[in-house]
């Protein structure tokens, strides 16, 4: 759940609300209109049905520069720490892809400290990631940057589906969905340029 707010990039399946094939123009044209102008879309689902808690997540805008410039900085996850605020420690193992958060904001309802695997958004493509313990064990997702003319496409889904968390559903949507605007917005503005 916050890795994904991380990402901006962090993110789930809201196929009924469109498809996230842009090339095939599926995606609302009033919503594309708004992220062609720089606007930034976060969405969650929370649902709990007895024990069981669901999310579902999607997050995406089109940076203003290219891929190649953008995801210089944005693969470079051992430096969030200085690129977002709410980063209180990031580190990344090359060896393992194996990614560590520690996240503090008051949006988010705890500190969370958040342990997972991913590869390097270095270029465009498809990049799986997925929790294998701790909060949110078994979440699923995927980011996937495109190049778009001149600028660089990113989306971000995920879902998720365990243990209530005892957030209540709403709760949990506007906070995910502030965080994935959040880390967009900051990690858009600080990868303009590929100097660190």
């Amino acid at each position: 759940m916050r890795y994904f707010l991380l990402f901006i990039f962090f993110i789930s399946s809201l196929n009924s609300l469109f498809s996230l094939e842009f090339n095939d123009q599926k995606l609302k044209k009033s919503l594309w209109k708004k992220i062609e102008k720089g606007q930034n879309y976060s969405k969650s689902e929370v649902k709990t049905q007895k024990e069981t808690q669901s999310l579902d997540f999607l997050s995406l805008g089109l940076h203003p520069k290219s891929c190649q410039i953008a995801l210089v900085k944005i693969s470079r996850y051992e430096y969030y720490e200085q690129f977002l605020d709410f980063v209180k420690k990031s580190t990344y193992d090359d060896s393992s892809k194996r990614l560590y958060l520690e996240l503090e904001h008051s949006l988010l309802p705890f500190s969370m400290n958040l342990n997972f695997v991913i590869d390097r958004v270095s270029k465009p493509g498809v990049y799986p990631f997925h929790f294998d313990g701790g909060f949110l064990k078994g979440l699923k997702g995927t980011i996937r940057a495109s190049q778009y003319q001149d600028r660089c496409f990113l989306v971000a889904k995920a879902n998720w589906q365990g243990p209530d968390t005892s957030i209540p559903d709403t709760a949990f949507e506007l906070f995910t969905e502030a965080m994935g605007q959040l880390t967009l917005r900051n990690l858009f503005r600080i990868s303009k340029t590929m100097t660190f």
